[in-house]
């Protein structure tokens, strides 16, 4: 587990500008959303609609919402996986 987020990962803070949201994913190399459950997870098409390669869970709604050929839906919880597709970015 880990005890500090290492600094090439970047926590968002909350934001209500759609314009400084839409900076942020634009700026980022890639999403990781780690979803299960969530049916219809808008992250993904925000991330994606910016040109930000996304990366989640193929669980619940996630594979349907990602459409660049470079975004992936990796087996739920396989953190392996996400490693690795966090390196390819």
């Amino acid at each position: 587990m880990l005890k500090t987020i290492p600094e090439e990962i970047i926590a968002l803070k909350k934001t209500d500008s759609a314009y400084e949201l839409a900076g942020m994913y634009s700026e980022a190399e890639c999403l990781f959303n780690p979803t299960y459950e969530d049916n219809y997870p808008t992250i993904n098409i925000e991330a994606e609609a910016c040109g930000t390669r996304v990366i989640t869970y193929a669980s619940g709604g996630a594979p349907e919402t990602i459409r660049m050929k470079e975004s992936v839906a990796v087996k739920a919880g396989d953190i392996n996986a996400v490693i690795k597709e966090i390196y390819r970015s």
